[in-house]
């Protein structure tokens, strides 16, 4: 299992994904476990629609 994200389908889940893959086998961690450890590896989940959040200005 290599949850590094080397073309494996766990670099792209979210942390509530990769918490479900990792109880199916076997690693029972809890979700904020999961998050610190994404963050301390600099994995982050893929969005569905692909769009970047941000500030919007009013002003041009």
């Amino acid at each position: 299992m290599d949850i590094c994200g080397n073309g494996t389908p766990e670099g792209l889940y979210g942390w509530r994904n990769l918490t479900a893959h990792l109880w199916r086998y076997g690693l029972a961690l809890v979700h904020c476990t999961v998050d610190r450890l994404m963050r301390g590896l600099g994995l982050a989940g893929v969005s569905r629609d692909g769009s970047v959040g941000g500030f919007h200005s009013t002003e041009g």
